[in-house]
């Protein structure tokens, strides 16, 4: 069984390890990002545990049990987690973000709205030569 396990991991073991190094670069950048990289951690462990405890279930389930009906389930449950850990890895990209500046006019209600309306630059008198 634990054969079955093993070779049925190592199909899915490209998954895995982008969900590896996914947890390995929110870990690196927690410090500069904490609310993403802690919904890119918690996404990336839901994802691996939901990959490996499906195989895991489903080889246990062919191995002890036989073919039943109890795969529908499994995969629906297995699904299912991974649809919320994947929300949250797609939450961490719009984590913490400010608004961006807009150089839209309504931000500058107080500005004049015609050139004719601004305050004419008034000319700085010349510098005084210095004596030296």
């Amino acid at each position: 069984m634990l054969r079955m396990i093993v070779e049925s991991l190592a199909t899915q073991s490209p998954m895995m390890l982008v969900y590896f190094v996914g947890l390995v670069l929110a870990i690196v950048n927690y410090g500069k990002h904490p609310k993403p990289a802690m919904l890119m951690m918690l996404g990336c462990i839901g994802l691996l545990i939901a990959t490996i405890g499906r195989t895991v279930v489903v080889e246990y389930l062919i191995f002890e049990e036989g073919f039943g009906s109890g795969y529908r389930f499994i995969y629906i449950i297995g699904n299912i987690f991974e649809a919320c850990a994947l929300g949250l890895v797609i939450a961490a990209v719009f984590a913490a973000r400010t608004k961006p500046k807009s150089p839209r006019r309504d931000d500058y209600d107080d500005a004049p709205r015609d050139r004719r309306e601004m305050p004419l630059a008034r000319p700085k008198p010349p510098a005084e030569p210095r004596g030296d």
